[in-house]
């Protein structure tokens, strides 16, 4: 892991153990409850359910492929990067990494916390020899969307629906970053 963590007074970085899956599920579920307010129905996002949400990450942590990366302070879980190998990969992206989740409280967004973590994300991509960096936006997520096009990431015109529960979709749409391209991160 880089350094940047350092230009943030009092952020560490580490990678997720098992044990880690309820506070992630916690603060992923709090990032939601914001990000989505106006996207999904607010008995859904009362319904998110903090012991169902931690199944699903240590399910997703015990991928051996699947990394998933904490900034803490000394008191809190900060934010979390969850990457790895692209899930169902299309020819066009052979050898690529894929963001699966970022998040960070909600309370610190715009503090730098998502950079560092995007930029764990872009490293952990080169380490894996990837050449292209993938992930996937709920298409409304403006703030989402300016985060990641200002990493230079863009659209690459792929689009997808996610259904979360009966009549409830997020309509999503690729993004995408050339590794050759894209300056080193630190």
């Amino acid at each position: 892991m880089a350094n940047s963590a350092a230009r943030i007074t009092g952020v560490q970085l580490r990678r997720a153990q098992l044990a880690d899956a309820g506070e992630v599920a916690n603060l992923h579920i709090a990032s939601w409850r914001v990000a989505y307010s106006a996207e999904l129905p607010a008995d859904y996002l009362a319904s998110l359910d903090e012991a169902s949400r931690a199944e699903q990450w240590v399910a997703r942590m015990s991928r051996p492929a699947t990394e998933v990366l904490l900034a803490e302070d000394d008191r809190d879980l900060l934010g979390f990067c969850a990457h790895g190998p692209v899930h169902n990969a299309d020819e066009e992206l052979t050898s690529a990494w894929e963001i699966y989740s970022l998040h960070v409280r909600p309370r610190l967004r715009g503090g730098g916390i998502g950079t560092i973590l995007f930029n764990e994300g872009v490293n952990g991509a080169r380490r894996a020899g990837a050449r292209l960096l993938a992930l996937w936006v709920v298409a409304t997520n403006d703030p989402a969307r300016r985060f990641y096009e200002g990493k230079g990431m863009q659209p690459d015109g792929a689009q997808k629906d996610r259904d979360l529960a009966p009549g409830i979709i997020l309509h999503e749409v690729r993004y995408r970053l050339s590794l050759a391209s894209a300056a080193a991160v630190s």
